[in-house]
């Protein structure tokens, strides 16, 4: 068997506890560890790199211009791109868990959507990092 070097990507949309908890949790697996944001509004991106640069998690964050407003199928090809070479690759999504079931429809679903589609156009392991949201 032959170890490679491993990348962990994290999609992200904002600095949270929740970006934390999936960066922390990715920072454990891999060698190297790259967050990944999407955004179709320059204004926004730029204010996401500002506030990831005072930050500071010392991940990189890379911002893909989607004007389309788009989210998985950018995603979907930055992975595409990261894993050429045969270099494994581990997608991590983060997803907010409800204190209660019931209420998890109203949760966004967007997650398991980016997963889904991972899983049927890539070869690159796929985890959803549930953050359990407490009173």
């Amino acid at each position: 068997m032959r170890v490679t070097d491993s990348l962990v990507i994290v999609p992200v949309g904002e600095v949270s506890k929740l970006t934390q908890h999936a960066l922390t949790a990715a920072c454990a697996l891999g060698h190297e560890v790259v967050a990944v944001a999407v955004h179709g509004d320059p204004a926004k991106a730029r204010a996401l790199e500002e506030s990831w640069d005072r930050w500071d998690p010392g991940v990189r964050l890379d911002v893909i211009d989607s004007p389309h407003r788009s989210l998985v199928q950018p995603i979907v090809d930055y992975v595409r791109r990261a894993a050429e070479g045969g270099r494994q690759i581990a997608v991590l999504i983060p997803e907010v868990e409800p204190l209660h079931r019931r209420y998890q429809i109203l949760q966004n679903q967007r997650g398991l959507l980016l997963a889904a589609a991972l899983r049927a156009r890539t070869d690159v392991v796929v985890c959803v990092v549930p953050y359990r949201l407490t009173l």
